[in-house]
């Protein structure tokens, strides 16, 4: 049983020299490979890898982080795919608790993600999976054979959003096996945010929408764009009534005051966003229903 670490890159030079320095500290010549696909536009992060001798650079297709992890598991040749995004750090013992569980009666496995930071004002990228169920891709392992089966990550998701949600959910459709590795712990630093870097992450939230269309949440295909807006419209209202009810329900309190002002950010902006969430959920549908053709035809 060999394991293939796969390392999505693009263009964090210092935060991938890390996370590949704790990775050799753990690696065992002969049963793990370590595999860069970079996105990157400039030369660093090839310069990085070829700091680490036996690491293997590959040149990612440019079409997001998707497609990027896509390409890493296709130069891969271990049983096990294992997936780590190049700003995370690895524990000590975290591709030895993979490859324990690995010998175990599961075809997924995903590890513990957490995120140093207390009591903080949003806004900050913060990434948790401290319980299991959340499946995020920067930290999880697949066996090969099912990663295959499934087609890999969806590369219609061209941006970081939403690919791996989708992902897990035709992973439990298909009735995939999986186990929560509480020893597979990584690190995933919180990214602070500009006034930029939050107008994008709230219009990145169309990818949900792509996801929701995939996965059944929404109308069919056939619905009338009327009703398909107002449908969306009605769900987005839901939804930011859920996230309300949620924080008031679950009072994490190390984490409440950047929740409060997520959500008071997430329902303000939310009039001004709808115009261009309907934009692009007539396109995802158009896009779609133009798929569904072409299988026909």
């Amino acid at each position: 049983m060999t394991l293939s670490v796969i390392i999505p890159a693009c263009d964090r030079v210092g935060e991938l020299r890390e996370c590949l320095r704790r990775v050799m500290e753990q690696r065992e010549a002969g049963r793990c490979e370590i595999i860069v696909s970079d996105d990157s536009r400039t030369d660093g992060p090839r310069g990085v890898v070829a700091e680490f001798p036996g690491v293997q650079w590959v040149q990612g297709p440019l079409r997001g982080p998707a497609a990027n992890r896509n390409c890493g598991a296709r130069h891969a040749r271990g049983d096990w795919l294992v997936f780590l995004d190049d700003d995370c750090l690895p524990d000590s013992g975290w591709l030895a608790a993979y490859e324990q569980a690995a010998t175990a009666d599961a075809d997924v496995l995903e590890g513990k993600t957490v995120c140093p930071i207390e009591d903080a004002f949003a806004f900050y990228e913060i990434v948790e999976n401290v319980a299991g169920g959340a499946f995020w891709s920067c930290n999880l392992a697949v066996r090969r054979e099912k990663f295959e089966e499934l087609g890999g990550f969806d590369e219609d998701f061209t941006r970081a959003c939403a690919e791996d949600m989708e992902f897990a959910w035709r992973m439990r459709k298909r009735g995939l096996r999986s186990a929560f590795v509480e020893q597979a712990l990584v690190t995933h630093p919180p990214r602070a945010m500009g006034v930029l870097d939050l107008l994008k992450r709230t219009a990145a939230h169309r990818w949900v929408l792509l996801y929701r269309l995939k996965t059944g949440m929404g109308p069919g295909l056939g619905c009338p764009s009327p009703r398909a807006v107002a449908a969306l419209v009605l769900r987005e209202a839901v939804d930011k009534l859920r996230m309300i009810y949620h924080l008031w329900r679950d009072g994490d309190r190390r984490r409440i005051k950047g929740r409060t002002t997520d959500v008071l950010w997430r329902c303000a902006s939310l009039p001004g966003y709808l115009p261009y969430y309907a934009y692009w959920e007539l396109k995802f549908r158009r896009m779609e229903a133009g798929k569904v053709k072409l299988r026909k035809a």
